[in-house]
């Protein structure tokens, strides 16, 4: 059954390098044998007629998008890929729209940054078991930021399900030195939580469901964790859960006092949800 489909044509995305970052987005509904709302998303570029000319304003159609219907579902799904698939992540838009809910919602939600996004929904789900919601914590942010930044740049390639992220078994060797970044003595991480993940573009639905819907969720489940960090380098994110306990709450070591961090033997496992991401000329049906 068909769903949602986004493309974009190569052309589109070459010409937009050389438009301004202005797009606007709008919509229109199909009333003819197929039924649905096609999304659009033209930029304004410059074509300069001669050296000497003034330049004209030209619209250059960027990306489409096929829906159901039009609902914030659909207005987030859509900025999002075109996020990852024709803008990257150097120019930031200035957006036009007619001010629907559902795009100013999408809006908002990009501009909220991909963490925030995930402890929105991480939380979320968290309500729907009936388990507190957790509450950021910014030590654990210290030590998921450091973990982050040493898994950026290692290649994404577990397509098939469970897999050991590679070069951390039976420990991550540079642990101890992130703990002491953070300013952490390993006792009080040792009721915690550690949970990396890799999503190319890290597209925010996929990497919701990377916790939610993979071995992960236990962690989630249980109500013996009230705090969470959260950092994201390239096409990794990092979770740190803690708790309430002494061993688990991720309080820094007292100022002047003598510590060194040790590190119990500890495995990692990562599940990879990897969405079928479109090449420029494709088309990706959901």
């Amino acid at each position: 059954m068909f769903r949602r489909s986004f493309w974009a044509f190569g052309a589109s995305i070459e010409a937009y390098r050389h438009c301004k970052p202005v797009l606007s987005v709008d919509r229109t509904f199909l009333s003819g044998k197929v039924r649905g709302v096609l999304l659009v998303t033209p930029t304004l570029c410059q074509q300069k007629r001669s050296v000497l000319s003034d330049a004209d304003n030209q619209l250059v159609p960027l990306a489409f998008g096929l829906v159901k219907r039009e609902d914030n579902s659909n207005w987030e799904w859509f900025p999002t890929l075109l996020q990852v698939h024709v803008l990257g992540a150097d120019r930031s838009p200035c957006i036009i729209s007619d001010r629907h809910p559902g795009i100013i919602n999408a809006v908002r939600v990009q501009l909220e940054g991909d963490d925030n996004q995930l402890l929105k929904g991480i939380n979320s789900y968290r309500a729907s078991l009936k388990v507190p919601a957790l509450t950021e914590n910014s030590n654990a942010d210290c030590l998921a930021e450091q973990l982050a930044k040493k898994f950026k740049g290692q290649e994404c390639t577990n397509t098939t399900g469970a897999n050991t992220v590679p070069g951390t078994e039976p420990q991550f060797p540079d642990y101890p030195q992130f703990l002491d970044r953070c300013h952490l003595n390993a006792s009080v991480t040792e009721d915690g939580q550690v949970m990396p993940a890799c999503v190319p573009g890290l597209v925010a639905d996929i990497v919701l469901t990377n916790y939610t819907k993979s071995q992960h969720n236990r962690f989630l489940n249980d109500t013996k964790y009230s705090g969470i960090g959260i950092a994201n380098e390239g096409d990794w994110v990092v979770v740190v859960l803690s708790t309430s306990t002494d061993s688990g709450d991720y309080s820094p070591a007292p100022p002047g006092s003598n510590w060194a961090p040790s590190v119990q033997p500890f495995s990692w496992m990562i599940v990879s949800l990897i969405s079928f991401l479109l090449d420029p000329v494709d088309t990706t049906v959901q």
